[in-house]
């Protein structure tokens, strides 16, 4: 107890402890910029406090988070606070904590001296469990893979009710995971006390790029305000099109950059083959004959390329998609996201043929107007 007052006494932990009270799970970073001291004098004070036992840290990813942990003042609250002032006290509390309270994840900690048979006991009795569990109490039979269920929920104005867990499921977005539940309407409209009311609707596609237009039908059907997850996510959108932007930029240079490949190819083929041309054209090919192989060869280089292009971008994707990335903002992954679109594939390989045809013209139009005459002329005896 002499390390508790101990990291009392001091000014600045006290105000750390004020700034976890307010909000709790901070890292180092956040509680450095509420106090004026450099890093390592606020390293060495929650070392302090967390000594004292007034401070818990848990790790989430990288991430360091401190906690406030009541439990060691509390013990100092039952030393010195008779059982007679205790409810006078605890009225005045409970009517400050009604005032003030904000919702916030609580970690608390405390060391107990006792038996394996009275921890399972702590842990397994349901009235025990209520005493310490927020008021949730659980029901299952403690075997090996049974099923375990237990909620107490509560809402201002409403009914509070013990409810049942069902399934426990992520949709790998984090705002809904950590956010959200679902339950029968009747059982929703006891728990917020609004018996007879539906606030909202949401309504799912088939094809979710349908939304805005089915949004408009329904507004002009029943009268009411709609607005589509497109309308929702505008923020979000707006950043993916502009990222889209910056690819379709990179690609577009990575096409122009392969055309001129391409030219260049087809323009030393010509210099270099001006005579197998000439003597083509003495034989009796037509300059539309010429045109045509030149033509046919860019095709050739360009589908080649393309089909080559596609595997090796399989391939790369594949194993992109097998990279281990942690990752939990928008949406929640522990592998590297990529779009694998066979309509991709496609387009790379009509862009390829595309690219590869335009960048064979012109070397194909010269090469048809070579004339036979001037190429062989002082070349043949």
């Amino acid at each position: 107890m002499d390390d508790v007052f101990k990291a009392l006494a001091d000014p600045t932990r006290r105000g750390l402890l004020d700034a976890l009270q307010r909000e709790d799970g901070q890292s180092l970073r956040a509680l450095e910029g509420r106090v004026a001291m450099t890093r390592f004098g606020v390293m060495k004070h929650l070392r302090v406090l967390e000594d004292a036992g007034l401070v818990v840290t848990r790790r989430r990813g990288r991430e360091k988070l401190h906690y406030l942990n009541a439990v060691p003042i509390r013990l100092i609250h039952d030393r010195w606070v008779s059982k007679y002032a205790e409810p006078w006290a605890a009225a005045l509390t409970d009517i400050k904590d009604r005032l003030e309270a904000e919702t916030m994840e609580k970690v608390f900690e405390i060391y107990i001296k006792t038996t394996p048979e009275r921890l399972w006991e702590a842990i397994t009795d349901s009235d025990l469990r209520r005493r310490y569990n927020f008021g949730v109490g659980v029901v299952s039979d403690w075997t090996a893979g049974s099923h375990y269920e237990g909620v107490h929920a509560s809402a201002p104005g409403g009914k509070p009710l013990d409810l049942v867990v069902a399934a426990i499921f992520e949709v790998g977005i984090p705002p809904v995971d950590k956010a959200r539940g679902y339950t029968t309407l009747r059982t929703a409209q006891a728990l917020l006390g609004r018996p007879e009311t539906i606030d909202r609707i949401e309504i799912r596609l088939f094809d979710p790029e349908d939304a805005i237009r089915v949004n408009a039908r329904l507004e002009r059907i029943f009268g009411y305000d709609g607005e589509s997850w497109k309308e929702s996510n505008a923020n979000f959108l707006a950043i993916f099109a502009m990222q889209d932007m910056v690819v379709s930029f990179v690609i577009g240079a990575i096409l122009l950059v392969g055309g001129f490949g391409i030219l260049a190819i087809q323009i030393m083929i010509v210099l270099q083959k001006q005579r197998d041309i000439a003597i083509l054209r003495s034989v009796g090919l037509r300059r539309a004959d010429i045109l045509r192989i030149f033509l046919l060869q860019g095709i050739i280089i360009a589908l080649v390329g393309g089909l080559v292009g596609d595997v090796l971008g399989k391939v790369a994707v594949y194993y992109l998609g097998q990279l281990p990335v942690k990752a939990e903002g928008l949406v929640k992954t522990d592998t590297f996201l990529v779009k694998d679109d066979p309509a991709i594939y496609v387009w790379g390989i009509a862009f390829a043929i595309l690219v590869g045809v335009v960048a064979s013209l012109i070397p194909a139009i010269r090469g048809s107007r070579v004339e036979p005459v001037e190429v062989l002329r002082g070349q043949i005896g």
